[in-house]
């Protein structure tokens, strides 16, 4: 293991002579010398917006006023539909 002192003067001849520098040119040249290298640059900046779209509102249906009323279904007297069985004292 190297000493403290040691460490820091080879760490500052490195920083001194920019070494680490040299040596990622050096890579970069070599192993890509002959190739077109691709970049993307994206944007990360925050767009506040829904994950989700709003949901449109359904239309409103209208009733449909087909067929009898709600008081002509057989409640009262004297009601009954056509086709259907008279009651007893009805007279069709």
């Amino acid at each position: 293991m190297l000493h403290e002192s040691t460490f820091s003067r080879a760490f500052a001849a490195f920083a001194r002579e920019r070494l680490p520098d040299h040596m990622h040119q050096w890579l970069v040249e070599t192993a890509f010398a002959d190739t077109i290298v691709g970049h993307i640059s994206r944007d990360s900046t925050a767009i506040t917006g829904r994950e989700k779209p709003r949901a449109e509102p359904k239309p409103k249906k209208e009733k449909a006023s087909a067929g009898p009323s709600a008081q002509g279904r057989g409640g009262g007297q004297g009601t009954h539909q056509a086709g259907a069985p008279a009651a007893c004292g009805d007279v069709a």
